[in-house]
This record gives structure tokens, C-alpha cells and sequence, in this order.
């Protein structure tokens, strides 16, 4: 809550008066971090990874010029200014903050990522994040080299490239993200696939090393719909989206007004693309919903009617990752989109 950052009743999770500050997910990756280290299971990396490509660098403008403090999943800009108990949200980044806690914070997370991505431990290099660069581990006596060569965030693949001077066996542990249900490893000539179920969801790559050798990664990448707990009245039957590591918002600049009125039916597909105003590979979705409004309009200025026919208007929507809202003007944005549920 923003009333000294307390908390409120259990399952009270209003997305519009989130608080969600940048600085506690960073923490929150610290946090991840340590639990990693004292218990080997890949769900506090799965953590660790949704708090980095969510809340921390949605919390930087695309240029990262601007922040922001608090990341709400949901704004209405006309209400801000106006209701004193959306004080605390912004629809814009801001340059600059009295406390400014959270751009330092993102700053030193960021320039110190290349110690989140790999874990040693005795003979096993454990693979956190998927991102790219290059890393020398000691293992057996000497220096082995780690080259990662990712398209993780886009189509789910990985390239790592392992040197090492002469042979030395160690077991190279693979992530298998939560948000993935199929995983192919191409190791030389051989290629294996894996089904997610693994007991600390790692996939386990066991071998003498010794020259160059390349490991060669894909997964699955589904658009999973994401729902919260019944008791959060909030966002019961509503939906948000994830595709790989990101999750998908709705915005006023692709979608118009009032983003209330959408309904997004429970057999719509999705489609790929990316939008020139994203850096390259940043991909959007879109689907065929339905706008839901009154039959003929509204009669009159009347607050309340009576029995007011409603129709379901064909619609197309445009999610974009929650990182990437913000940024091209102030409007409208909803992470949770009610579903439709009529045949």
C-alpha cells in the first residue's frame, strides 16, 4: 500500500492503486539470489528473472532518462490529480524524485547483472539468465570460457559456447523456465527434448569438455494466460498475458479509450509482430476481441438507466510488454483484460 508502504488485507490487490515499487523488486532479485544460492531450485531464479523483465526495467523509460518509483497495472489518467488516493501513481515517468532510491537502485542492479546469469557450484555451472556475453569460470584446474549468444526474450532460443584449453568434465545445468512447456537441446550432433516436470527444473547437460564445444538451446514459447487467486475480487475473471519472460499490457496509444470495455474471448489466438516505436525483437501480440458497450449509445446525461441492451462490437487488441508502456505519451493501461465468455 502507498499508506508507508504497509499492507492491507489479504487478497486486497487492486491493480490501479498498486504500489509495486522499483526498488522492492530489486530487492526482491536480491533476495531470489540468496534463496538460490541456499536452496537449488530453479523456481527463486524463476523469480528472480519475472521481478528483472517486469518491474525493474519497466521501471526506465526506453531511453533510461526517466523513472518510475511506483508501477501500477493499471491507470486511468483522468482520475490522477483528482482522487487523492491515486496519489501515489504516475501515468509518465518522472525525471528525477525528492527520494530517489529506485534509479540508483535499478542503475547498480543493471551494472552488476553479468553476476546473476551463471551459479558455479563444485563441478556444475548452473545457466540462471539467458542473456548474452561472455564469462570465464574456474573449473578443474583452469579457466573455462562461457560464450552466451542469446534471442531468449524474443523466440526462446540460446547459443553458449563452451572453451576450454585442455578436457575437464563438469555438468552444465540449464534453466527450464516456468513459462515453458517444451525444451530442445542440441549438444554436437545430439539432440534431446525435454518436457517440463524436472524435479528442480533444471536440464542437465553432463560431459568432458575440452576445445570449443557448442550447446544449442530452444523453448517453447506459448502465450500463457495468467489468472489470480479467487479471492481477488480485483481481477476475477480477468486475465493477463505472458509470453516468454514478459508480461503483456493493453495501452491507449494501440487500443483507444477506455480499456474497460474490452473482452478478450477465451479461444482467441494470438499473432507475432513488432512495432517500429520497440527496439528490434521486442514483440507485441495481437488478437480479435470485442468491445462491450450500450445498444444504441447512452439516452441522455443520466448517471443510471434502466435495462440498457448491451452488444459485443468486434474489436482488435494490441498487448506490449508492461515494460514498454509509457513511452509514447500519456493514456490508458490495463495489465488484467476481463475474458469473454459467451460461446
Amino acid at each position: 500500500m502507498e499508506q508507508g508502504e504497509s499492507f492491507s488485507a489479504d487478497y486486497d490487490l487492486p491493480g490501479d492503486l498498486a504500489y509495486a515499487e522499483t526498488c522492492a523488486s530489486v530487492g526482491l532479485i536480491f533476495f531470489a539470489r540468496r534463496m538460490l544460492r541456499l536452496h537449488r531450485n530453479s523456481r527463486y531464479a524463476d523469480v528472480l528473472e519475472r521481478a528483472l523483465y517486469k518491474t525493474v526495467i519497466g521501471g526506465l523509460s526506453l531511453d533510461g532518462t526517466r523513472f518510475f518509483y511506483v508501477n501500477p497495472l493499471e491507470v486511468y489518467p483522468d482520475v490522477l490529480g483528482k482522487n487523492k488516493n491515486y496519489s501515489h501513481i504516475k501515468a509518465q515517468r518522472q525525471g528525477w524524485f525528492s527520494c530517489a532510491c529506485c534509479p540508483p537502485n535499478a542503475a547498480r542492479l543493471l551494472a552488476s547483472l553479468g553476476e546473476y546469469i551463471y551459479t558455479a557450484e563444485e563441478d556444475t555451472v548452473y545457466v540462471e539468465l539467458y542473456i548474452g556475453g561472455r564469462v570465464e569460470i574456474p573449473l578443474g584446474g583452469q579457466v573455462v570460457g562461457i560464450d552466451q549468444q542469446s534471442d531468449y526474450t524474443a523466440e526462446g532460443t540460446t547459443r553458449i559456447e563452451i572453451t576450454a584449453a585442455s578436457s575437464v568434465r563438469f555438468t552444465l545445468a540449464l534453466r527450464f523456465p516456468s513459462w515453458s512447456d517444451h525444451a530442445v537441446v542440441k549438444t554436437g550432433d545430439q539432440v534431446q527434448e525435454y518436457l517440463h516436470g524436472d524435479e528442480d527444473g533444471y536440464i542437465r547437460v553432463e560431459g568432458e569438455w575440452a576445445g570449443t564445444k557448442t550447446v544449442e538451446i530452444s523453448f517453447s514459447m506459448p502465450v500463457r494466460r495468467t489468472k489470480s487467486h479467487p479471492l481477488v475480487r480485483h481481477t476475477f475473471g480477468r486475465t493477463a498475458l505472458q509470453r516468454g519472460p514478459f508480461v503483456y499490457c493493453l495501452e491507449e496509444a494501440d487500443n483507444g479509450k477506455r480499456l474497460y470495455q474490452l473482452r478478450l474471448p477465451r479461444d482467441a489466438a494470438f499473432a507475432t509482430g513488432e512495432n517500429a516505436a520497440f527496439p528490434a525483437g521486442v514483440k507485441i501480440l495481437t488478437a480479435k476481441a470485442v468491445r462491450l458497450q450500450s445498444e444504441g449509445g447512452w439516452a441522455g446525461d443520466e448517471l443510471y438507466q434502466y435495462d440498457v441492451p448491451m452488444i459485443e462490437e468486434e474489436a482488435e487488441v494490441t498487448f506490449i510488454p508492461y515494460f514498454a508502456w509509457a513511452n509514447r505519451g500519456e493514456g490508458e493501461m490495463t495489465v488484467w483484460i476481463a475474458e469473454s465468455h459467451q460461446e
